[in-house]
This record gives C-alpha cells, structure tokens and sequence, in this order.
C-alpha cells in the first residue's frame, strides 16, 4: 500500500493524535539537524520552539516526501533524498546563496551532492533514519480505506 502525501495530510486532518505524533517527530528531526550543526561548527539555528511555522512546514514536507516516495521498504538514500530536496526547493523558487535565507528563498545546500560538505551528507543520512523509523502504518494512520486499491 502506497502511503501518498494524500494520505498523510488526510491524516493529520481526521486524528489529532496522529498529527501530534507527527508535530513531535518534525521537532525530533529539527532538534538533531541542530544539534549536527552545532557540532560541526555551522552557524546556530533557533530552537524548534522559536523556528517559525515555515521553518516547520519546510521540515514536514520534507518528512512527507520520504514517507511517499516510500513502499513497505525504501531504497532511498541520500543522494536521491538531497535531489528531491534541491527539486522540490527549486520548484518553491529558491535559489542558491551563501547562507540560509527563509526570507531571500536562498539555501547553500542548493548544489549537487557531490558538492556538498560531509556534514550535511550526514546529516541528510541521519534525517533519512530518524523519519524511516517512525514511518507510519495504514493502522496508525487510521485511514486504510484511503490505501486500498
């Protein structure tokens, strides 16, 4: 059974403890992105408290997109995850920059994987395991009839 963005939005919207449980995941993943920045020496971002609603949305999105992209099993890694990223960045209108600039619409991680720095290859490693792991389940989503066919 797919479980498309569909799903997932419809989701949050018909059970409350389901979208808790994603608000909780969206910050557990926020927290340890900067925790990895403050480790490896990056400019400090906000605690997810003082994020802002787009800072989150981005993030949540993002975990989304995993989650759809995504059977019972993924073979995503994070190569592919850092090309959907940049694709559906570049599709919202950003553009590269020297630093993150929700503002702007700018983002340095707007490169090829390649090009990007080791830090953020773990990092989007670390993002990939921490969001697979807590991938739901038609059960948990409360909504199989959206899942079949």
């Amino acid at each position: 059974m797919l479980i498309n963005k569909q799903v997932i939005n419809e989701a949050m919207k018909a059970n409350g403890e389901f979208g808790q449980k994603i608000l909780r995941l969206t910050q557990i993943v926020y927290e340890v992105n900067r925790t990895i920045r403050m480790c490896n020496g990056q400019a400090p971002i906000p605690a997810f408290e003082d994020a802002g609603q787009a800072k989150a949305d981005s993030l949540l999105k993002a975990i989304i997109d995993v989650w759809s992209n995504c059977h019972y099993s993924c073979d995503i890694d994070g190569e592919k995850q850092h090309n959907n990223w940049v694709y559906a960045k570049l599709k919202e209108g950003w553009t590269y920059g020297p630093v993150e600039d929700f503002n702007k619409k700018q983002h340095p991680n707007l490169v090829p994987f390649e090009q990007l720095p080791w830090s953020e290859k773990i990092k989007d490693a670390l993002f990939l395991s921490v969001v697979m792991i807590a991938r739901p389940t038609a059960d948990e989503l409360g909504l199989e009839e959206l899942l079949k066919g």
